[in-house]
């Protein structure tokens, strides 16, 4: 039961943090779940990933009055996360588990100093390819993204990185249930986070009101670093 509970939690936080700041929800859910709850990544995830990415473009919609951002990394995101759900098995490797902890560390590092990939037309699709295998792999495309893409626009940053999230996490659902089915326990692991997206709503709205995303999103990377570290410990120790 308490790894029910502080799996919830976890999505409560990550949901909060992505509403508020317009990233953060993999990056800081898959490590968590992953230390207290393994089973929920990486379909269970992805299944409450889409409601949660709903909710977050609905509330920045505004956003894309100037078109969507991000469709070159789409074209190449969605391939890639073909041939990832085809090659990776359903349970998790510890060799997995172990680059993704690396990548949590060295991306949110990267990122609290400041540190970004420039936008030329070939990190874009690089871009694409890391993030599609990711999603497939442990529900976590936002990584590579996070390093590339920019908008001085708050609003269309939240929405264009809500709606891309959501495009590649339904596209992942739809290649897994296709290649090896989605079983009752994913479901039912799922519906164990979904009151932690229901929590994280609305504390979301109270955190955007009173501190601004440049504040918050610090606050996501740290959380995330520990967790990556706390993973490659973990997964260390099982290689």
């Amino acid at each position: 039961m308490i790894e029910v509970l502080l799996a919830a939690a976890a999505v409560a936080v990550a949901v909060a943090i992505q509403l508020a700041s317009g990233s953060g929800f993999g990056l800081l859910a898959a490590p968590l779940l992953l230390l207290v709850e393994p089973n929920a990544v990486p379909v269970p995830l992805l299944l409450v990933t889409v409601p949660m990415m709903l909710v977050a473009a609905w509330q920045d919609r505004a956003g894309l009055a100037g078109g969507f951002d991000l469709g070159s990394v789409v074209v190449v995101a969605v391939p890639a996360a073909v041939v990832a759900a085809a090659l990776a098995p359903a349970a998790l490797a510890p060799a997995v588990v172990l680059m993704l902890g690396i990548l949590e560390v060295v991306v949110a590092a990267a990122a609290l100093a400041g540190w970004r990939l420039p936008e030329t037309p070939m990190v874009a699709p690089a871009a694409g390819l890391a993030s599609g295998t990711l999603a497939a792999l442990v529900a976590t495309p936002g990584l590579p993204v996070l390093m590339v893409y920019r908008n001085a626009n708050p609003v269309g940053y939240r929405a264009n990185l809500a709606v891309y999230y959501l495009v590649v996490t339904v596209a992942s659902i739809g290649l897994i249930l296709g290649l090896r089915g989605i079983g009752t326990d994913a479901l039912v692991a799922a519906a164990r986070l979904l009151p932690g997206v229901l929590a994280g709503w609305p504390l979301g709205a109270w955190l955007g009101r009173r501190m601004r995303a440049r504040q918050l999103r610090p606050v996501g990377l740290i959380l995330a670093a520990v967790a990556g570290a706390a993973l490659i410990v973990k997964a260390s120790a099982h290689l």
